[in-house]
C-alpha cells in the first residue's frame, strides 16, 4: 500500500494478518518522535488498499491484537509507560484511557468491549474498560507446570 503523506525511514510491516474482511497490516514508519503507525486494509475482492491517517508516537509498539474487521489495537511502551491506540477500517485513530498497570494486550471484543490482559506468575486479570474507566472482570488461574522445560531433557536416570 502507498503510506500518505511524507513518510520517514525505516518502514516496516508490525503485523500482518488475514481476517474475514480481508487482509490487515500495521505499517510502523520513523522511529523515536518521528514514528508514525498506519493500518492498511485489503478486501479480498478488489485487493485494493485503504490506509489509515497516520497515528503519530514515539512509543514503540509491544503487542497488537486485531479484531474480525480488520480494525487493531496497539499497546505501546513510551519508556516504561504503557498506552494503548485502536483504529478501526476507515475510522481515525482512537487512544484508549490509561492501560492497568503490567497489561501485556488489549483486545477488542464485540461491541467494541476493550479488555486488558495483565499476567502475573500463574493468573491472567482481565479488566474491561467501562464508561472511560477500567473495571476488573475477571481473574483467571493458569496452570503452570514450574520446574519443566517442556524440552524432555530434565528427567533423572
Amino acid at each position: 500500500p502507498v503510506l500518505p503523506g511524507p513518510v520517514t525511514a525505516p518502514v516496516r510491516v508490525g503485523r500482518l494478518v488475514t481476517t474475514p474482511a480481508g487482509v490487515t497490516a500495521l505499517v510502523v514508519a520513523g522511529s523515536g518522535r518521528s514514528r508514525r503507525l498506519y493500518l492498511a486494509t485489503s478486501d479480498d475482492d478488489t485487493a485494493t488498499w485503504t490506509v489509515s491517517a497516520p497515528f503519530a508516537t514515539s512509543g514503540a509498539v509491544v503487542a497488537s491484537s486485531v479484531d474480525p474487521t480488520g480494525g487493531m489495537v496497539v499497546v505501546l511502551d513510551t519508556g516504561g509507560h504503557r498506552t494503548a491506540a485502536t483504529v478501526a477500517p476507515g475510522a481515525p485513530w482512537t487512544t484508549l484511557p490509561g492501560l492497568p498497570a503490567g497489561t501485556s494486550i488489549v483486545a477488542d471484543g464485540p461491541g467494541a468491549v476493550f479488555s486488558a490482559l495483565i499476567p502475573s506468575g500463574s493468573t491472567v486479570t482481565v479488566d474491561v474498560l467501562s464508561g472511560g474507566s477500567w473495571i476488573r472482570n475477571q481473574l483467571l488461574a493458569v496452570p503452570i507446570q514450574y520446574g519443566s522445560t517442556g524440552a524432555g531433557g530434565g528427567g533423572s536416570t
